[in-house]
């Protein structure tokens, strides 16, 4: 229970990141 939600929490970290490297270039 805990690994997934720190797998999903890690998901949505980097989908997260990605999207403001997108929008800062």
């Amino acid at each position: 229970m805990v690994a997934a939600y720190r797998l999903e929490c890690q998901r949505f970290v980097h989908f997260y990141d990605r999207h403001l490297l997108a929008t800062m270039s």
